[in-house]
């Protein structure tokens, strides 16, 4: 279970459901871009199953793999910076998607 997995140690089961039931269950069929290289972030993502390829302008890649979050530094910081890199998902990846503002709010009505 994604909790069990990721979560149970950072969190109460309580607050994991709050957060699971603010974002979205995403499967891939295809290859799907999730970030683009000087777009301002709008989403946070966590990596469930599959991976995902990070480019870099300097034409380096990281490869992230399950368990990896993917903006959350723009979630942290509390402004949506501009993404350094393009970020594609591999076709079967399974992700959560969270809309940053959606959750920004929740943490604010509804601290931990």
């Amino acid at each position: 279970d994604i909790y069990d997995r990721h979560f149970a140690s950072v969190m109460q089961e309580f607050e994991f459901e709050k957060l699971l039931r603010a974002g979205e269950h995403v499967q891939l069929t295809e290859r799907t871009r999730l970030l683009s290289s000087g777009e301002v972030h709008k989403n946070m993502f966590f990596i469930l199953k599959g991976t995902a390829t990070a480019s870099f302008s300097d034409g380096s890649h990281l490869r992230l793999q399950a368990g990896a979050f993917i903006g959350e530094g723009a979630f942290i910081s509390g402004n949506a910076p501009k993404s350094r890199s393009s970020v594609d998902a591999g076709a079967g990846c399974r992700y959560l998607r969270w809309d940053l503002d959606r959750l920004s709010s929740l943490a604010i009505a509804c601290p931990a």
